[in-house]
């Protein structure tokens, strides 16, 4: 009996003496099993423990880059690996989720400035657009004046006289004619303005639109009565002489009561009768 179990042990560790020698890295030596258990356990149980142990070892040529995998040993190559597996942690994630938040709030703060601002640039301001339309009004006629071979001509819808404009030609300002008109149609007041060279060559003076959204508009011409003695205001004008003043009245397309506005401009030269 004691024979058998020697020759069983004896065999239970050559069989696991070869597995180790299979199992080992190449080049490197294989390690010996022990012939007897210190505990006096069978050597082929504990030979077991040390194979298990072995698979959970790293490699020694790949310590640090790679860790051995649980499974059959390659015979002369070593046990098979892999490469490790790089990410990132949790708080390296958490540091790029905050930055990213403050870079999307800086742009998109830049971003809607830009559209609040592309937005008042592009959105028709009435008041604005009256503001433009008198002073350019009241500048014209303050500087009107009498000339030779042409007449004041207006209307309820337009007015033209002479006055100062600046010539594209000249590159200066010179004499020529101012023509206020709207346009009852599009709702639409468009000032033309052209030089002596234009008039007489036929061509077409610069145009401008000054004011849009107009419901309704009416031209003034404030003058003397000579007959009767008194002062009125007139619908229409067709004469050398200039007007004490003209009165422009409109409304906006605007719903609002204060829709209506009134301008009044008086003509230096005009002069008032003695």
């Amino acid at each position: 009996m004691r024979r058998k179990k020697k020759k069983k042990a004896e065999g239970c560790g050559l069989s696991r003496l070869s597995e180790n020698v299979i199992a080992s890295p190449e080049g490197a030596k294989p390690a010996a099993l022990p012939e007897a258990s210190p505990r006096g356990e069978p050597l082929c149980r504990q030979s077991r423990f040390l194979r298990l142990l072995r698979c959970f070892a790293p490699s020694p040529r790949n310590t640090g880059r790679a860790m051995t995998i649980i499974g059959q040993p390659v015979r002369g190559a070593g046990r098979t690996t892999l490469p490790l597996s790089y990410g990132f942690t949790f708080i390296e994630i958490i540091i790029v989720i905050g930055m990213l938040s403050v870079i999307s709030l800086a742009v998109y703060s830049n971003f809607s400035s830009g559209i609040r601002i592309w937005q008042r640039v592009n959105t028709h301001n009435p008041e604005e657009d009256l503001n433009i339309f008198f002073d350019r009004f009241r500048l014209d006629l303050k500087n009107s004046f009498k000339f030779t071979g042409h007449k004041f001509l207006g209307t309820q819808e337009m007015l033209e006289f002479t006055t100062l404009v600046e010539s594209p030609a000249l590159n200066k300002k010179t004499v020529g004619r101012a023509l206020y008109l709207y346009k009852a149609d599009t709702g639409i007041v468009e000032r033309r303005l052209k030089d002596f060279s234009q008039i007489y060559g036929e061509e077409e003076g610069a145009a401008r639109q000054l004011a849009r959204d107009i419901k309704a508009l009416k031209f003034q011409y404030y003058a003397y009565d000579k007959e009767n003695k008194r002062y009125l205001w007139l619908d229409k004008w067709s004469d050398a002489a200039l007007p004490l003043a003209v009165r422009v009245e409109l409304e906006l397309k605007d719903e609002t009561d204060a829709n209506k506005f009134n301008e009044t401009v008086s003509i230096p030269v005009s002069g008032y009768p003695a």
